[in-house]
């Protein structure tokens, strides 16, 4: 067994310029559970857990959204610390406002990708805080043979169901993604600019003695 020299210990500047960016890990997240629903509810795959994953993906894509507002919020005011506190303390449907005024981009609220994001963070907030949500109107006189009365009691739905099914988690995603591209290419950032990475360095200055003394390098 070779020994390994010991190394003598030293005073230095040590830099660590590297930026994270947690939305890449939630696209992907959001991208490995939507092509997993895509092969349920769309292909031969199994659709045992659909709904549970159906909320999975209702989740990462509403976080991934948000990810990418604050991405390209920090991008812009990383040179105004100040700035971006106020910025990121925002409620998503405003970052997203501002990032579009600032970029010169003109959004529909009332049209795909857009009005699909106000449902996503509607659905987003029901589920961040959620609540007991009981039944409208637990008491009413109508007429009906019993079985028709069974069926409509059967066919009660919670407001909240309407987000866990397919259709809207796969709207939702692909909607995001088509929004990210317009906010994106109106802001003018490089992909590449918005990926986790940057700088290390270690720049040694002195070396420690044995006897405690530095010598300059």
């Amino acid at each position: 067994m070779t020994d390994v020299p010991k190394q003598p210990r030293i005073r230095a500047r040590v830099t660590n310029e590297v930026v994270d960016y947690p939305h890449g890990l939630l696209k992907s997240a959001a991208w490995w559970m939507h092509e997993r629903l895509k092969k349920a509810c769309e292909g031969d795959a199994s659709k045992e857990g659909s709904t549970l994953d159906c909320v999975a993906l209702l989740t990462l894509t509403a976080f991934t959204l948000e990810g990418y507002a604050n991405a390209l919020g920090w991008h812009r005011l990383r040179a105004a610390p100040e700035q971006w506190e106020r910025f990121e303390k925002q409620r998503t449907r405003d970052k997203i406002k501002e990032l579009a005024r600032c970029y010169g981009l003109s959004l529909d609220w009332n049209k795909r990708p857009f009005s699909t994001l106000s449902d996503l963070i509607d659905a987003r907030n029901t589920f961040a805080h959620p609540k007991a949500a009981p039944a409208p109107n637990p008491e009413r006189i109508i007429e009906g043979t019993h079985d028709e009365l069974v069926r409509m009691l059967r066919n009660h739905k919670a407001d909240y169901e309407k987000w866990v099914e397919w259709d809207f988690v796969n709207r939702a995603y692909l909607d995001v993604e088509a929004a990210w591209e317009a906010l994106r290419e109106a802001s003018g950032v490089h992909p590449l600019e918005l990926c986790s990475g940057g700088s290390q360095s270690i720049e040694a200055l002195e070396r420690i003695e044995a006897d405690g003394t530095a010598t300059r390098l």
